[in-house]
């Protein structure tokens, strides 16, 4: 078993330890949660400066009009795809205005907010600025950044964070590279990594309770290296596993289970994390009908559990993590000979279980036997 340490896949700050700066450049692998983080980063600075949090991309017309009749109340985040983006984007000319013989230009909704004096603060997120293939968008998105600035109209609140994110050569085959003079101490690009396979279960756990597919967890603590690939020499069709297309898997496979073929089902698992672990987690999923027999097994008799080959352990671990006072004989043993499982037995269950064990003795004294293992994944 390799989960004898938390995963680590590249070097660089883990994503979901960034901190908020104006000015900041994200520089990381496509699907590892910037966009998450940087959101969920806004919301904290809003709460913790008592004021209301709107995403403007969610917003009905009705809450962003709310917002600017009482900006100085909120806190907001907009997230732009810059490949998307073109400079006729930022307004549209209203001319003769009063019947003078002048221009002006009113902005798109979401920068009247962003730019709307009274604002109580907001970030502005630009995903995928390496991916930008036009020089003049290029130009128009340097200057919102640096100088929170666009044409001669449009000047964001001083109390906006602008804040860029992009991909590496290697991850995308359209990236450029910054320009020399953003990268002195213009910009400031931090390399940033995935989040781990631990950080990725306590996401899940947290942002959606039980409705996602919670094998794929322990397939995931079973086989961290499959968690984020870099894409290889292939048809141009297949799939490579990122922590996106992980969640998008274990939140689809509950609904697919209930109405979907076998076939459908593994060829979805293939199309969203690739062969190479699309066929071990397709297994996976369709060993799930013998886990009663396993279960019963290692019930009546705990050290079978050694006999198991590694899809029969994610099952059974699965399982015991979902009722572990049913699985307690399993829990010694695992403690005592296979203290691995048993470790990931508890990262795979939500914190307030875990607390709830702390009150049983026997778990209490199960659970200061791995302290040193448990430390390594901050429970």
């Amino acid at each position: 078993m390799n989960m004898t340490t938390p995963q680590t896949v590249e070097i660089g700050v883990k994503v979901n330890e960034i901190e908020l700066i104006d000015g900041l450049f994200l520089v990381g692998a496509p699907g590892i949660g910037k966009t998450e983080i940087v959101r969920q980063k806004a919301a904290q600075m809003a709460k913790e400066r008592g004021l209301k949090f709107v995403d403007l991309r969610e917003a009905t017309d009705e809450e962003i009009l709310e917002v600017m009749k009482h900006a100085e109340e909120y806190c907001v985040f907009y997230r732009i795809a810059a490949p998307h983006l073109i400079p006729e984007d930022l307004g549209i000319p209203n001319k003769n205005i009063n019947g003078l013989k002048y221009a002006e230009v009113i902005p798109q909704k979401v920068l009247a907010v962003l730019s709307a004096p009274n604002l109580g603060c907001g970030v502005l997120f630009i995903d995928e600025i390496t991916n930008v293939q036009r020089e003049d968008v290029m130009t128009l998105l340097f200057t919102l950044i640096l100088e929170k600035e666009a044409s001669w109209y449009l000047k964001l609140n001083k109390n906006v964070m602008v804040i860029a994110a992009g991909n590496p050569p290697e991850w995308s085959t359209v990236a450029n590279p910054l320009p020399l003079p953003m990268r002195m101490g213009r910009l400031i690009p931090v390399r940033v990594a995935p989040p781990t396979v631990e950080d990725w279960v306590k996401y899940m756990d947290e942002t959606y309770g039980n409705a996602w597919e919670r094998t794929i967890g322990a397939y995931l603590m079973m086989y961290p290296g499959d968690f984020i690939a870099p894409p290889s020499d292939d048809d141009g069709f297949t799939a490579t596993p990122s922590p996106r297309s992980w969640t998008k898997l274990a939140l689809l496979l509950p609904k697919l289970e209930r109405t979907a073929s076998r076939e459908f089902i593994e060829q979805t698992i293939i199309g969203l994390v690739g062969p190479k672990a699309g066929v071990k987690v397709s297994a996976l999923i369709f060993a799930k009908a013998d886990v009663e027999g396993l279960v019963n097994a290692v019930l009546a008799n705990p050290s079978t559990f050694a006999k198991f080959n590694e899809t029969q352990k994610i099952l059974v671990i699965n399982a015991a993590a979902q009722d572990p006072f049913k699985f307690k004989g399993l829990a010694k043993f695992l403690a005592e000979n296979l203290r691995d499982y048993f470790v990931m037995m508890l990262v795979l269950m939500p914190k307030e279980r875990r607390l709830e064990l702390l009150k049983d003795e026997d778990y209490k004294k199960l659970m200061q036997t791995t302290a040193k293992e448990l430390k390594k994944y901050a429970i």
